[in-house]
């Protein structure tokens, strides 16, 4: 929030109006009680990423048409721009203080186009330090794995990924559908990790092909990211019936091309994305899915704009409906039996429990049933006390050559299962590690590492703390009555298109379009670009005492104190809040 000043007093003016000192110390005099001043502001879209991106100052390259220093500003936070950019639920989108004004920016979309585009300049592997004699073993090859290995590389440490799939990637490859996240983008993604240098051993089961004994002695430090992948039986008569599956192990035969032909109704029982997720495909294979929830709309876990999506391909939803039995004809699933449920008091998560309505069963009659109702980590593999530190799981564990520190994150430890927060915890336990690494135990990091509630660090901001650079304290957010709306004319979003319902359900295109770099251009345009000075040059034309000078070797500009008056005008003209005052003398 921008400060307001005022002169309460006559004694708090200057006893005069001409200088007490001669011009030749202060050129205009020394009249002045309030001094201008360059502030550093946060945007409250880059407050609310789970990853801590800066995206305004991304904007603010791309509206220039500079495609590469957009994608480097993205790339210094985010391994992944071109997959949050199709994945996200964009929380940014809503705090974006374009909203108030007339629409919000496409901020994912822009982050998609800039991923994208910047593949193409192939940047990333810039100012890359070589591999230092630090070794890191990464377990799970998911969001949350890839992440801490991208910026742990960046950080000089060599890096080795193992992962039980075939192919890296976990939930980006084998849970997500290729409507949502096509493949051809993961595999562009983990090839850019490849050419960074990290290494990945696939086919490698920790716990089985090797243990954990034999990797606190390969590296110096672990980091466990296995996911959320261990089905959670409903604990119903019925469920190992054949016919009942669960969702994820549906979508991974799916995003494994076994995409047969299914006839009939199939109860999607589940309310998160995996369930939507489910019945979404099988629309696309023939089916007629029902998704069968215990709470109502308003409640689902899933993303509200999958769940529209969902609707406009016609996909069917049965609210305050909870199974009680699956029920067997000739050996193979061919019912199930509900309750009606109602919703009373709020639960641990918030939200209303559900109870059953009492003589409200039914029976509804199915093809097949898919269990999508959540999943827990497999952590069987590990020996040991796991105890939690701030955001970190993390376990001290006695190996064979003495006391090894290994790291947790991801959907392993996370209630919060989402690429982009997996993501987020990469790069928060990649600076963790990185921490312990170094022997930098003391090292205090400033509150502006923490970038918005559930957001990550900066990693910008902590490469400058391990060069001994001075870092800002926790910036303040600009708010839309910050932002001075006489410089901007209300101007349509431009949106992404939707693939068509009919064209959607016909096979596994993606459905919703990109922008191409013109709207990207024009979008980008529309950005208050909050807090972040894009050298519009209104403090420099406006100030009437020269005092404002441009330095054009490096766009900067500066406040020339000799020749300020203190008036004001460049503070008030300045359409983003990158200025401020401050009191010039004590009262």
């Amino acid at each position: 929030m921008k400060r307001e000043y005022s002169l309460k007093s006559t004694d708090q003016f200057p006893p005069t109006a001409r200088s007490l000192v001669s011009s030749l110390v202060i050129k205009t005099g020394d009249w002045r009680f309030f001094r201008p001043f360059f502030v550093k502001r946060s945007s409250p879209c880059s407050q609310a990423c789970p990853i801590g991106q800066n995206l305004a100052r991304a904007f603010v390259h791309l509206e220039r048409g500079d495609w590469r220093h957009a994608a480097e500003t993205l790339l210094e936070e985010n391994p992944f721009p071109a997959i949050m950019g199709r994945v996200c639920y964009h929380p940014c989108q809503e705090r974006c203080n374009r909203r108030e004004f007339d629409e919000e920016i496409s901020i994912r979309s822009l982050e998609r186009t800039i991923g994208d585009e910047g593949s193409k300049l192939r940047v990333g592997k810039s100012n890359l330090p070589p591999e230092g004699d630090r070794s890191l073993g990464v377990v799970g090859a998911g969001p949350a794995g890839l992440s801490c290995a991208y910026h742990m590389r960046r950080l000089g440490h060599r890096v080795t990924i193992y992962e039980a799939n075939t192919d890296p990637g976990g939930m980006l490859r084998y849970g997500i559908p290729s409507y949502r996240l096509p493949k051809d983008v993961v595999d562009r993604e983990i090839k850019e990790l490849e050419r960074l240098g990290i290494t990945f051993k696939t086919g490698v089961r920790v716990g089985a092909d090797i243990s954990m004994e034999e990797l606190t002695e390969r590296h110096q430090s672990l980091f466990v990211a296995v996911g959320a992948w261990a089905d959670r039986p409903m604990k119903i008569k019925g469920e190992s019936l054949p016919g009942v599956q669960n969702g994820l192990e549906f979508l991974r035969g799916v995003n494994q091309g076994n995409v047969t032909r299914r006839n009939g109704r199939v109860a999607v029982i589940g309310g998160g994305n995996t369930a939507v997720d489910v019945a979404r495909c099988l629309v696309r294979m023939g089916a007629e899915p029902l998704v069968i929830y215990r709470r109502t709309v308003s409640e689902m876990p899933a993303f509200a704009e999958e769940v529209e999506h969902a609707k406009a391909e016609g996909i069917q939803f049965e609210f305050l409906a909870s199974p009680t039995r699956f029920m067997e004809n000739g050996g193979r699933v061919d019912a199930v039996e509900l309750n009606r449920m109602q919703l009373t008091e709020p639960d641990a998560s918030g939200r209303r429990r559900p109870v059953p309505i009492p003589g409200s069963a039914f029976v509804l009659p199915v093809a097949g049933v898919v269990r999508a109702t959540g999943e827990d980590p497999d952590l069987s593999f590990v020996d040991g006390e796991i105890r939690t530190a701030g955001e970190f799981h993390y376990m001290d564990y006695i190996g064979p050559k003495g006391v090894y520190r290994i790291f947790f994150g991801g959907d392993s430890v996370s209630p919060q299962r989402t690429v982009v927060h997996a993501v987020g915890s990469g790069k928060r336990a990649a600076i963790a590690i990185d921490r312990h690494l170094r022997g930098l135990y003391d090292l205090e990091l400033p509150p502006v590492l923490s970038v918005g509630e559930k957001g990550a660090p900066s990693m910008a901001r902590y490469l400058r703390l391990l060069k001994n650079e001075d870092v800002d304290e926790l910036p303040e957010v600009v708010e839309y009555e910050d932002i001075n709306l006489a410089y901007f004319e209300k101007t349509p979003r431009v949106d992404v298109k939707l693939l068509d319902a009919r064209s959607a359900r016909s096979g596994f295109a993606e459905v919703l379009d990109g922008l191409d770099p013109d709207q990207a251009l024009a979008e980008a345009a529309r950005c208050f670009q909050c807090g972040q000075c894009n050298q519009c040059d209104n403090c420099y034309i406006y100030c009437p005492d020269l005092a404002v000078v441009r330095h054009l070797d490096n766009f900067s500009r500066e406040i020339l104190y000799d020749y300020c008056k203190g008036c004001g005008i460049c503070v008030r003209e300045c359409p983003r809040a990158v200025l401020d005052f401050e009191r010039e003398m004590s009262e």
